[in-house]
């Protein structure tokens, strides 16, 4: 199925019939692409009276608390002269005298259900920490499980239809961005392949006032855990401005990348306005979000949006890195 992307010509919202990337194009080699930066062609008993005792809500015949059948009281038939008075002195209080033992007996019980309700509590957190041992993998089983995801998941996994952004927006305002294309490549660009990129997979994302779009992006590194981590540190705070799938470069307005040190990924997004129109001076998102910036590209939030949108991405692949089994579907192909 296409749909008009807000940056102009028809795309496909999905990827493929089985819903995930192909499993490899030729390195470096994309499909045939016009000026905007997509394919030519289209994409693969009542209530007691309480202020009267024996008395009952008119149409019930449920008796007022302590009283017995028609309404008498059942300290009243329970007995009276000699037997209520021998009762009374048993229990100034009451009618009915304390059976022995009766307090201790109580106690008893009490004890015994306490410990048998820790013992029970124990066990259960016991079992439940020895099934979450079980089941959970070593950091580094699942960080060479998530270098397949790229093809592994469905691409509704790695890049949901909707995401939802509230308060994520300048002021804490709401934010909603739709889906509204998939590039069918997985081949790396060129500024991906210095971050030694294996495959690179992009998707196009739009603001709910199709004023803005955002070119969002996952690079699946070949990098180890310690390589990985020496990128986050050598990138620090001035990440590439990477090449985006539905904006031209000459568009691109703000961005921000994200490395991580979980799996061997970058997360990235680029905004831009969806008129296309030129930005001389790109701002990395988290200059554009600064409160004392007055510039067109921060005043229209673009640099929020490139953030928030790569945020819930990067939430997103996190948890299913979290919540992958002992192995990725197709891993090691």
């Amino acid at each position: 199925m296409t749909t008009d992307h807000p940056a102009g010509g028809r795309v496909d919202t999905g990827s493929g019939s089985n819903g995930r990337f192909p499993d490899d194009g030729p390195a470096g080699r994309f499909p045939d692409r016009g000026s905007d930066g997509f394919p030519g062609s289209g994409f693969p008993g009542g209530f007691p009276d309480r202020r009267r005792p024996g008395r009952h809500v008119a149409g019930r015949g449920v008796p007022a608390p302590g009283a017995g059948p028609a309404g008498v009281p059942l300290r009243a038939a329970a007995g009276t002269g000699a037997d209520a008075g021998a009762d009374a002195g048993a229990d100034g209080r009451s009618g009915v005298g304390p059976e022995p033992g009766r307090g201790r007996g109580r106690r008893a019980v009490a004890v015994v259900c306490a410990v048998l309700g820790s013992g029970l509590v124990g066990g259960a957190a016991a079992g439940t920490w020895l099934l979450g041992r079980a089941d959970a993998a070593p950091p580094a089983a699942a960080y060479g499980r998530a270098a397949s995801m790229w093809r592994a998941e469905p691409v509704d996994t790695l890049f949901p239809p909707v995401l939802v952004g509230d308060g994520a927006g300048p002021g804490g305002a709401d934010r909603r961005w739709t889906r509204v294309a998939v590039d069918p490549g997985t081949g790396c660009h060129a500024w991906a392949v210095a971050l030694g990129c294996a495959h690179e997979v992009r998707a196009t994302y739009t603001d709910a006032t199709r004023s803005a779009v955002v070119g969002a992006g996952l690079v699946f590194t070949v990098a180890p855990a310690p390589a990985q981590a020496a990128l986050k540190t050598r990138l620090g705070g001035r990440p590439p401005l990477p090449t985006a799938y539905g904006i031209p470069d000459r568009a691109r307005a703000s961005w921000t990348v994200s490395v991580l040190t979980d799996a061997p990924a970058v997360v990235y997004a680029v905004s831009g306005f969806a008129d296309r129109r030129p930005v001389a001076a790109p701002r990395p998102a988290a200059a554009a979000m600064a409160s004392d910036d007055r510039s067109a590209v921060a005043q229209a939030g673009l640099g929020h949006e490139a953030r928030a949108v790569a945020d819930r991405l990067e939430r997103g692949l996190r948890r299913r890195v979290a919540a992958s089994g002992p192995a990725v579907r197709g891993a090691g192909r």
